[in-house]
C-alpha cells in the first residue's frame, strides 16, 4: 500500500496489519470522548426534539368539553390542509372519553373548511411565525376521501399515532387530510386531536 508524504509527494510503500490499526483507532478515537462529563458529552435529539429546538416544530389542537361533548356516533372532525411547496411530517394524538374510532382520510371534497385552528411555534422562544400549514375544525364535505388509516380506540385512553419510535406520516404537499374521531361509547363523550409536525421543502 502507498502512503502519501504530504511534504514530499512522494508515496511509500508500507506493509501493516489493517485490522490491528482499525481497532487501535477505534481505541484513540473513544479514549478522547467525554461519556460522563456533562459539560462536553455529546448530546443527541431525536428529529422531534431537534425540530423543537431550531423553531420549526408547530402543533394545533382542538377539544370538546364535558359541557359540549360529540354524541354517539358523532364525529370530531380536524381538516389539515398542506402548501403546495412543502412535505409535512406529521404526528397525530386523539383521545376519547368513550370507546372510538379514529380515522385518517386523503383528499377529500370539501365545501366549508369549518372553524380555522390556531397552530403554535412549539419553541415559544421562537419568532418564526412562517407555517403554512393550516387546520379547521369540524369542516364539511361531500366525499370524506380515501381512508389510508382506521383504528380502535378503547375507552378513555389516548392514541399517538406518529413520533419517530413509530411512524410517521408524511403528508403529501398541496393535499386536503381529514382526522376523524367517532364517538361508540353509546353516550355523548368529550374528545380531542392533537397534531405536531414539521415541514421540508417539495
Amino acid at each position: 500500500m502507498q502512503i502519501l508524504d504530504i511534504n514530499t509527494g512522494k508515496g511509500t510503500s508500507v506493509i501493516f496489519d489493517s485490522l490491528t490499526m482499525v481497532v487501535d483507532a477505534l481505541k484513540v478515537s473513544a479514549s478522547n470522548i467525554p461519556i460522563s462529563n456533562g459539560e462536553s458529552a455529546i448530546i443527541t435529539l431525536d428529529v422531534t426534539r431537534e425540530n423543537v429546538a431550531l423553531g420549526t416544530m408547530f402543533v394545533g389542537s382542538v377539544l370538546t368539553h364535558d359541557s359540549d361533548p360529540i354524541g354517539d356516533n358523532q364525529d370530531l372532525e380536524v381538516l389539515i390542509t398542506t402548501p403546495t411547496d412543502k412535505h409535512v411530517h406529521m404526528e397525530i394524538e386523539a383521545a376519547a372519553g368513550g370507546a372510538s374510532e379514529f380515522h385518517i382520510y386523503e383528499n377529500p371534497t370539501i365545501t366549508d373548511n369549518g372553524s380555522g385552528i390556531y397552530i403554535w411555534n412549539k419553541n415559544r422562544d421562537s419568532s418564526d411565525l412562517t407555517n403554512t400549514v393550516s387546520g379547521y375544525s369540524q369542516p364539511s364535505w361531500t366525499y370524506v376521501g380515501v381512508p389510508i388509516v382506521s383504528r380502535y380506540i378503547p375507552g378513555g385512553t389516548i392514541l399517538a399515532y406518529g413520533g419517530e419510535s413509530t411512524s410517521t406520516f408524511v403528508f403529501d404537499n398541496d393535499e386536503d387530510y381529514i382526522l376523524q374521531v367517532t364517538n361508540r361509547a353509546g353516550t355523548a363523550q368529550p374528545m380531542s386531536i392533537k397534531f405536531q409536525f414539521y415541514t421540508h421543502d417539495v
